[in-house]
């Protein structure tokens, strides 16, 4: 998927952040797991995360900051709630969104919450294009 032009789409409501300074992002890559898919890292390039409308229900999704994943995923317990699992957000007070990481190759996106995970996308970009077709901000 072609991140920039995605962004620029008008039909891609996405309330973004500034790119993140290039240490940030590499101090992340460092102690992310090694497979986060790349879509999700060129949107981490291009933006440092973002809110936007959640295509899977009301409201919206945010997408946290490279400096706030690592941290957010400790004091959620993902790792001890969902093995296997990386929230790179939230889409309610009680929903994460996050990837399944358990095979080595390709990671669905889910919403981790209190019962087990629900896929929502078979990818990262599939998710994106949700946004996308869903076509307005909160």
């Amino acid at each position: 998927m072609d991140v920039a032009r995605l962004l620029a789409n008008p039909r891609f409501k996405w309330q973004r952040r500034m790119a993140p300074a290039r240490a940030a992002l590499d101090a992340f890559c460092a102690t992310a797991p090694k497979n986060l898919p790349v879509t999700y890292l060129r949107l981490l390039e291009a933006c440092d995360g973002g809110k936007g409308s959640n295509p899977f229900g009301g409201g919206d999704v945010e997408l946290w900051a490279v400096s706030e994943v690592i941290a957010r995923n400790a004091a959620a317990g993902v790792e001890q709630r969902w093995p296997g699992y990386f929230a790179i957000g939230a889409a309610a007070s009680d929903v994460l969104v996050g990837f399944d990481l358990r095979e080595p190759d390709g990671a669905p996106v889910c919403a981790l919450a209190a019962n087990a995970p629900v896929e929502l996308a078979a990818s990262f970009s599939e998710y994106l294009q949700s946004i996308a077709l869903r076509g307005g901000a909160g």
